[in-house]
């Protein structure tokens, strides 16, 4: 039993030290700096990050103060339950009563996107100073963070060569773009590549599968070194998730084999592209949709 599952056990009979977060005398000034997006969400429109930033510094503080709060409680998901996005943004919408306002033909309450992406932005601006992700910080209303951790590769005009080390160390400007990437990495937002989708040129299917590839690799290190560190942090269901992860990844992989050779164009998915059906102490079985192609073993 890991030291964390054991001092929670121990003070189990201990009452928590807060109820709620309305107690939190921070909380007042988040409030009031996120009602004046609901104020007038038109004075808004280009002002880059800047109008986040009083918001989202009374976020920060509003984070630290909370995280001193709840020191004190036992629930294994206390941070999801008062640190996350979804948790913070429900306690500003709850103080400021919002949405209050129903439509009198559906009967259902009448939303504000551009309030709530205020709000939200605002939010992710505030982790990510708590955090100081890449030298993040606040200096006369604008937000500023460290060239080359920002950007640690710059792209060139060569075609050799197409991407170089940025070597610069100085402060730049946060563009909303930059934002969004440094939070969708930081807290590990997946994002979808189809139609309609998101799309950035800086993040690079080779950049996510090589993060999902040190990913693994750092977890096997982690084994090297304790031998128990697998059987203490992976459930049953992570393991099913890691096997339905190898699943889709050799279904992908044999499409693109597929797709190379110019077959089956008029098909999103190739009917005939093989899946694994089962995959056990590092074999798995490949498989049409006639019969069982091999078995193979994970390298």
């Amino acid at each position: 039993m890991s030291e964390e599952k054991k001092a929670i056990l121990k003070s189990k009979d201990k009452p928590n030290k807060i109820v709620s977060v309305q107690s939190i005398s921070s909380l007042k000034e988040l409030t009031k700096e996120a009602k004046v997006f609901e104020k007038d969400t038109q004075n808004f429109a280009s002002r880059g990050l800047s109008k986040y930033v009083k918001c989202a510094v009374a976020t920060t503080t509003y984070i630290q103060e909370v995280t001193e709060y709840i020191r004190g409680i036992n629930a294994l998901d206390k941070e999801e339950k008062y640190l996350s996005m979804k948790a913070i943004r429900g306690t500003i919408y709850g103080e400021l009563d919002y949405p209050n306002e129903k439509d009198e033909h559906t009967g259902k309450y009448i939303k504000n996107n551009v309030f709530e992406t205020l709000v939200t932005r605002a939010i992710k601006l505030g982790q990510l100073l708590k955090l100081k992700t890449n030298g993040i910080v606040v200096k006369e209303n604008k937000v500023w963070a460290v060239s080359n951790e920002l950007h640690p590769e710059l792209k060139t005009l060569n075609k050799e060569e197409p991407y170089i080390k940025n070597p610069s160390t100085k402060l730049i400007l946060v563009t909303v773009q930059d934002l969004e990437l440094m939070y969708k990495k930081v807290f590990k937002i997946g994002s979808k590549r189809g139609k309609g989708s998101f799309k950035n040129k800086n993040v690079t299917i080779s950049n996510q599968l090589d993060d999902i590839l040190d990913f693994a690799n750092e977890e096997l290190r982690a084994r090297a070194k304790e031998n128990d560190y697998l059987k203490d942090n992976y459930k049953q269901q992570d393991e099913k998730r890691i096997n339905l992860i190898i699943k889709a990844f050799v279904r992908l992989s044999a499409q693109i084999d597929t797709d190379n050779k110019n077959t089956d164009k008029d098909d999103n998915l190739d009917k005939k592209t093989p899946r694994i059906t089962s995959v056990s102490n590092g074999m798995f079985n490949l498989s049409d949709q006639q019969k069982v192609i091999g078995t193979f073993k994970v390298a």
